[in-house]
């Protein structure tokens, strides 16, 4: 994850705050995922049944309990500080929060040298989720995730944010925004809005630009789960290829800028 910028916020005492947070956030994650409570919460489940659903249960406590709990104490604490700006007469910039998440191979452990090391992780998958986690700010949502996680987890509703080459990588792929679980994904609202989601970016990779930006107002009348910012890139990106069209062959991908 990623903080913003807060003008004339204290930042050491920020990053204490955020940090204090975070940590809270992996404790409790931990408990919640242990094999004690997991019996406890549901103690029906069978032996044979009970490592699958581990899993699921791990799967829906990282994607939903997990980045919504982050934004939600990020929100009390930016509401906390607005409160303490007022009170001195200062101005206030909330401090925004971005999460990528991405599944792949890498390399988890103790890393550094004989005489310093430290738990991390490195490899690929990690320097694409760090990548994924700065587009935040491109599309101004909460969460960005890469294709290989949302395959390995279409139980949650996520809609796709652009074919993306990101940062240090030649081949692009699709990101996608994680808006919310299963019960966002199968209302009504949401699957009419993915309906014509689809069609929009079929329109705008095919360079169809008038069919693409109604498409896009559509969306965004349809839109409930605040993609204004998405949109309106589409629109300025439309604008542009107006007059300076792609090559023949673009297949509508984008190329980020930053990390």
């Amino acid at each position: 994850t990623s903080v913003g910028r807060a003008d004339q916020q204290p930042l050491v005492q920020i990053l204490e705050r955020v940090a204090t947070n975070v940590r809270q956030f992996e404790k409790d994650f931990a408990n919640v995922l242990s094999d004690e409570d997991y019996e406890q919460r549901d103690g029906r489940m069978v032996q044979g049944q009970r490592r699958g659903a581990s899993r699921r249960i791990r799967s829906e406590m990282f994607f939903t309990w997990m980045p919504r709990r982050m934004m939600g104490e990020m929100a009390g604490l930016n509401e906390r500080w607005r409160q303490e700006a007022e009170a001195k007469g200062r101005p206030f910039k909330p401090v925004q929060l971005g999460i990528g998440l991405n599944t792949g191979v890498c390399c988890v452990g103790n890393l550094g040298s004989e005489t310093r090391f430290d738990y991390s992780v490195i490899g690929d998958n990690v320097n694409i989720a760090s990548r994924l986690e700065g587009q935040s700010k491109t599309y101004d949502v909460g969460t960005v995730v890469g294709e290989t996680t949302t395959a390995r987890a279409p139980e949650f509703a996520f809609i796709e944010l652009d074919l993306l080459k990101v940062k240090g990588k030649t081949e692009a792929t699709r990101i996608f925004a994680l808006l919310g679980d299963n019960a966002l994904k199968q209302s009504q609202d949401f699957i009419n809005l993915t309906a014509r989601h689809g069609e929009f970016l079929a329109r705008f990779r095919a360079k169809d630009w008038d069919a693409a930006e109604a498409l896009s107002r559509e969306c965004e009348a349809l839109n409930s789960s605040r993609l204004d910012r998405l949109y309106a890139l589409y629109r300025e990106r439309i604008a542009f290829f107006r007059t300076n069209p792609p090559p023949p062959q673009w297949d509508g991908t984008a190329e980020a800028l930053s990390k």
